[in-house]
């Protein structure tokens, strides 16, 4: 597990949206199990009522459903393949992430993003 910071040095937000292309690097993630307690974007009020408890929604629908979200403040993402847990990315508090996969998929996203420091 590593944190990763969730505001770049130009005050850039770090979240689902731009990780995508990461995760599809390294994974074929088939479903998410997703709870969002706090999010901004377009519509955020939605996705946290409906993730208040940990849902599954399949790939695809998933980022139809996060495309117009730009920032995770508090949420996790569980991302499966054959129902098991390969990857998850947990947004605390508006300051950074924590991500658990592989080692080269971690190594990956230190480099990019930068530990949270």
């Amino acid at each position: 597990m590593i944190k990763i910071r969730q505001h770049g040095h130009n005050q850039e937000l770090f979240d689902m949206n731009l990780f995508k292309g990461d995760i599809e690097k390294f994974y074929a993630i088939e479903e998410w199990e997703i709870q969002i307690d706090w999010c901004s974007g377009e519509r955020a009020q939605e996705i946290e009522k409906m993730s208040a408890q940990p849902v599954r929604i399949q790939n695809s629908e998933f980022w139809r459903l996060y495309a117009g979200i730009y920032q995770t403040i508090d949420g996790s993402f569980s991302g499966l393949i054959d129902g098991l847990e390969c990857c998850k990315l947990e947004a605390v508090d508006s300051s950074f992430w924590k991500i658990i996969g592989s080692a080269e998929f971690e190594a990956h996203m230190r480099l990019t993003y930068g530990l949270y420091a």
